[in-house]
């Protein structure tokens, strides 16, 4: 199964088989975001960023990932 984020959680080790941490820069996700979800989440992007960012502060996705893709 492939999951989003979350399932990065330091609660769900236990529960994978594996995890694959995708990276890009900043403005390329935003501007992948935008062309995939258009203005309509634009007002949202900041709060998520937020959250992501909280997420990332107590969950260390990128450490625990197996493998780490470069894209963008």
């Amino acid at each position: 199964m492939v999951e989003g984020v979350g399932c990065g959680a330091d609660v769900l080790t236990a529960y994978r088989s594996g995890l694959i941490w995708i990276e890009a820069p900043d403005e390329v996700r935003r501007e992948r975001a935008m062309a995939r979800d258009g203005d309509t989440y634009a007002p949202h992007w900041e709060r998520w960023v937020r959250h992501e960012d909280a997420f990332y502060a107590a969950n260390d996705v990128r450490g625990q990932a197996d493998l780490i893709i470069q894209n963008g």
